[in-house]
């Protein structure tokens, strides 16, 4: 009856175990074949089945088991043994029992790597063991030999009409067996993920291939991680398998999401990035769960990266290529493919700052929200000294240009950003033709923002030089000379007389700063004039959290001629020291550069400023310092034609001259100086030639030539006790004069008055008691600033009386 189906399949462990003792036992018909043919087959469909017949077979029937792994050579572990000498190695085996049953495990899990395509060794091998015939002891005592075979059920089918030999196959449907996920990584490391074996069984060689199957352990995770060379390269043949699911990841993509099966989001793979997927690798910890946004949030120290914000702060503090790719992958995934900046990562080449930003810049939405994103991309990117190419930039400009031409130069401004110059040229252009307003260029020009804020009172002898700048500026940016500059010339510059009027009633530098003590150090900016008042008190009122500040404005007259060569010698007076190793700027040579090119040049005198400043803040020591001027410069001569003046030899352009022959006759265009030789122009025109295109030029007597800054600043916020009280909250339209009583002023300060973006002199009428000039009244405007050189130390608010005022009959 045995003898009849030897490929017997068993529907339960209970039935299994009734087959085993019956085999054992067996009598009669087919108990000399059975005895003969020691060799039972136990094919199982999982290892859970497997091992509970193993213990079963040791602790209830106390038959010995032979492990696989003890035929390895130990020398070279990783060699694996072929079919003939694992059939020989358990022929030997069987003879040395004396008779006795065993087990021998784990059989399978050798055997299904042989090669069964083309030389058929799995077959070969399980012909020549069901042929291995008992000794005379195994025959007396029955002796049987139990090999488990999990899985090969699709290999072993093919010996199920095979009369010859002993198959029993337990396929029990109610059987909660667990198979395994095999990853064959042909990287020793594993890519360099840490603590692999908190999540998977790892084995390097095919002997810890086969020793892991006698550990109860390895039954606790179902994922076998194996970097054998040998089983590597014949894993192709344990097909057909349904005890293992194979994967064999071709990258370190591949590993940790197919064999490790972590959740890697929607990140695609590209070939290129391969290298960036093994950093990653090296980057998981396995100890404890993975889970992609905490381990990037934690990667960066950041508590999220979902915002364009977040991203931009990680993406400067994190140059690498790896971090930057990892950032990218992940914000793109979070966003979930939307978003403005989303769809510039998407088409990066690379990730360095110039591909990144010169997506975003070309990307130019229309959808509000997407173009605040752009701007403030960009202007972190301005922030971080990012430069685009040249190329881009053309490209960038011309569409802003046709931009303006289409929808107007208030839709076109929407688009700016700081990170070219076109677009600072651009803006500059606009601002000075009156295209756009100052407000519009904020939010990505701050700088050309604080150059043209409004002028603080310069001196109260002069209080139209404040008004006058201002027009200078507009007239520079514009690169146009205008009637409002034009009229102020033709007043106060008519002639010699009245130029002298106002010139000397301002006083020298070396005179204002004479006998002071407190004043440690001097730095000396050639050619920085009056103009850059506004914008240097904001460089500078930025580092008061670095306990620097700015204690006084000064305004003071240059020598004439205003040249360097005059003037240098009146700031020596100043200090012992050289004043040539106090010069930390120079103007004056950028304005003569004859490649120079409206309106770049006004860009380039920007950044010679702030790094002037910003120089003396970074190696500022804790001393009070004085930064000062030799001269300043104009812009606009190069705009008027040269008037030629025979007889004359030019110097500067023609800003000053000297007389060939003789004394100089009395001309309005110049004055002459105490040589009688020597003359320098009054207005904007040149005495001799023009100007070169673009240049700018010293050496005159106009107002932006003359007049010059003095800035003093400490570690001390002095004069931080003003106090400015309004003496006549309600003011008649009429007669539009404010009267405060200010406290706390030194006797170098000069009070002011700031009202819709103009300057107001101060007028003293008596202890502490000031009178403003007529302010131009609006009766929708209410407030006003009171200011010291540059620093607001009250704000007010005054009520007009717009009706007739009663006479107050009592006001003597």
């Amino acid at each position: 009856m045995f003898d009849e189906n030897r490929f017997k399949t068993i529907a339960s462990f209970e039935e299994l175990k009734a087959l085993v003792e019956e085999d054992k036992n067996i009598n009669g018909l087919g108990a000399a074949t059975a005895n003969r043919y020691p060799i039972r087959f136990v094919l199982f469909d999982n290892f859970h089945d497997s091992f509970e017949f193993v213990m079963y077979m040791l602790e209830e029937c106390g038959v010995a088991v032979q492990s696989v792994d003890k035929w390895i050579d130990h020398d070279y572990p990783d060699l694996m043994i072929t079919y003939q000498e694992l059939s020989d190695d358990i022929s030997g085996y069987i003879s040395s029992l004396g008779g006795k049953d065993s087990v021998i495990t784990p059989f399978s899990e050798l055997a299904r790597f042989y090669d069964n395509q083309q030389h058929h060794t799995f077959d070969a091998l399980v012909k020549t063991l069901k042929s291995i015939e008992a000794s005379m002891e195994g025959v007396e005592n029955s002796q049987r030999i139990y090999i488990p075979i999990i899985g090969l059920e699709g290999k072993m089918a093919a010996f199920e009409n095979d009369t010859q030999i002993n198959v029993w196959h337990l396929h029990d449907e109610d059987s909660i067996g667990e198979n395994y996920t095999m990853i064959l990584v042909d990287d020793d490391s594993c890519y360099g993920v840490k603590n692999i074996k908190n999540k998977a069984n790892v084995v390097h060689t095919v002997g810890e291939w086969l020793d892991i199957w006698k550990k109860p352990e390895v039954h606790q995770k179902e994922t076998i991680v194996c970097t054998s060379k040998s089983i590597f390269a014949n894993a192709m043949f344990a097909q057909p398998d349904n005890a293992f699911t194979y994967v064999s990841p071709q990258n370190a993509y591949e590993f940790l999401k197919l064999g490790l099966q972590l959740d890697l989001g929607d990140i695609p793979y590209f070939e290129e990035d391969e290298d960036n997927w093994r950093l990653l690798a090296e980057q998981i910890d396995l100890s404890e769960d993975f889970e992609l946004c905490s381990f990037v949030a934690r990667y960066f120290d950041v508590s999220e990266i979902l915002s364009y914000k977040s991203f931009l702060k990680i993406w400067f503090s994190h140059s690498s290529n790896f971090d930057r790719w990892l950032l990218c992958s992940c914000y793109v995934m979070l966003n979930k493919g939307d978003g403005f900046l989303t769809a510039c990562l998407t088409k990066l080449n690379s990730y360095s700052n110039a591909d990144l930003f010169t997506e975003v810049a070309m990307y130019m939405t229309s959808v509000k929200t997407e173009m605040d994103e752009r701007r403030y991309c960009l202007n972190e990117a301005s922030l971080k000294n990012v430069r685009l190419s040249e190329n881009v930039e053309v490209v960038i400009g011309n569409r802003l240009e046709n931009i303006a031409k289409q929808s107007g130069y208030h839709e076109a401004i929407k688009y700016f950003s700081g990170i070219t110059s076109k677009e600072k040229e651009l803006a500059i252009a606009w601002l000075g033709r009156g295209l756009i307003n100052l407000n519009e260029v904020k939010a990505f020009f701050p700088d050309l923002c604080d150059y043209m804020q409004a002028q603080p009172l310069l001196t109260p002898q002069c209080p139209w030089t404040s008004s006058y700048i201002d027009n200078y500026k507009k007239a520079k940016l514009g690169n146009v000379y205008t009637q409002e500059v034009k009229e102020v010339i033709a007043t106060y510059n008519a002639d010699s007389i009245a130029f002298d009027t106002w010139y000397q009633s301002l006083k020298t530098t070396a005179t204002l700063l004479s006998g002071r003590k407190d004043i440690d150090v001097y730095y000396w900016i050639d050619g920085l004039g009056v103009e850059w008042i506004p914008y240097i008190q904001a460089i500078i009122n930025q580092h008061q959290q670095d306990n620097i500040y700015l204690n006084e404005t000064l305004i003071a007259r240059a020598l004439l001629p205003t040249t360097t060569e005059v003037n240098k010698k009146e700031l020596q007076r100043l200090s012992e020291i050289d004043i040539q190793t106090m010069k930390v700027g120079d103007l004056d040579s950028l304005a003569h550069q004859s490649t120079n090119r409206y309106p770049d040049t006004i860009i380039s005198e920007m950044r010679i400023v702030k790094a002037s400043i910003e120089k003396i803040m970074s190696t500022y020591a804790g001393k009070k310092v004085a930064i000062v001027s030799d001269h300043g410069l104009t812009y606009l001569s190069q705009l008027q034609a040269g008037l030629n003046l025979a007889g004359f030899e030019s110097d500067h352009h023609g800003r000053l001259a000297v007389c060939k022959t003789g004394k100089a006759t009395t001309d309005k265009n110049y004055i002459i100086l105490n040589d009688g030789k020597t003359v320098c122009a009054l207005n904007h025109k040149s005495l001799s030639n023009k100007v070169p295109r673009d240049q700018g030029i010293h050496g005159g007597c106009t107002p932006e030539e003359v007049l010059v800054p003095i800035f003093v600043i400490s570690n001390n916020p002095s004069n931080s006790h003003w106090s400015v009280i309004i003496l006549t909250p309600d003011v008649s339209a009429t007669d539009p004069k404010v009267r405060l009583k200010i406290k706390g002023l030194e006797v170098s300060d000069i009070p002011y008055i700031i009202y819709r973006d103009k300057s107001y002199a101060l007028n003293k009428v008596g202890e502490g008691e000031f009178v403003s000039t007529s302010l131009e009244a609006d009766e929708k405007e209410t407030e006003f600033n009171v200011c010291v050189g540059g620093k607001k130390i009250g704000n007010c608010s005054v009520h007009w009386q717009v009706g007739a005022t009663e006479e107050d009959l009592f006001d003597f």
